[in-house]
């Protein structure tokens, strides 16, 4: 299939690398616009090594660049390998979120499993018809994309604002905290897959995440820089 999407791995080795830095702002800007629920958030206190690697898929379109990621981080390769076959076999089951930001470009959204964040945009869009787009074309792809196997990096198609935290020195160790450590980030089995029928249209459920709506789930508008 020519405009078939591929599904391929990026490491960090290092989680004081910019790489690194650059996915998890990416992540954190999405994420803090989203309700989730009090056990998805459950901390699982830990520390993380430096040069210690972890893994997200990528979503690569045909003419390689990359447009989203997972909404996870995992311990190994074949962990967010096997997470990416999981999800492409529950496509149907996703459920996409409108996200918006306190502040330009604002407009994202947010595909989550079973209440989880599972798939994220890499970028923000300054306007809600091109994110809607985004959305609809990484759903597209889903439906049709294959896992790859083991792949070079994937950068970003726009490197987002630096973390504030600073970063301790090499060789000592970061509290990871629920940042790190909760299910959100250091992904695990999906649940039991359910199977697609053949025939069957992928029509993700569509929810909006409004702040100023009275009874949406949305936190409120993020202004920190």
């Amino acid at each position: 299939m020519a405009n078939r999407a591929t599904i391929s791995l990026q490491t960090f080795d290092d989680v004081a690398s910019e790489s690194f830095q650059d996915w998890l702002a990416a992540r954190r800007r999405v994420l803090s616009k989203v309700s989730v629920s009090r056990s998805a958030l459950a901390s699982l206190k830990t520390t993380l090594d430096f040069g210690e690697s972890l893994s997200a898929w990528i979503v690569v379109a045909a003419n390689g660049r990359s447009v989203a990621s997972s909404a996870a981080l995992y311990p190994d390769p074949e962990a967010a390998r096997q997470s990416a076959r999981d999800a492409l076999a529950r496509v149907t089951d996703l459920e996409l979120l409108h996200v918006q930001a306190a502040t330009p470009p604002a407009y994202a959204w947010l595909l989550q499993l079973d209440g989880i964040p599972l798939v994220m945009p890499l970028r923000h869009y300054p306007t809600a018809r091109l994110r809607n787009a985004s959305a609809a074309t990484v759903i597209d792809k889903l439906g049709s994309a294959k896992v790859d196997s083991p792949a070079p990096q994937v950068e970003a198609e726009v490197a987002p604002a630096r973390l504030a935290e600073n970063v301790a020195s090499a060789g000592k160790k970061i509290d990871a905290g629920p940042l790190l450590a909760s299910p959100l980030i250091l992904g695990g089995p999906l649940r039991p897959i359910k199977t697609r029928g053949a025939q069957r249209p992928i029509r993700p459920i569509s929810r909006r995440q409004e702040h100023h709506h009275v009874r949406s789930r949305q936190a409120p508008p993020d202004t920190r820089v």
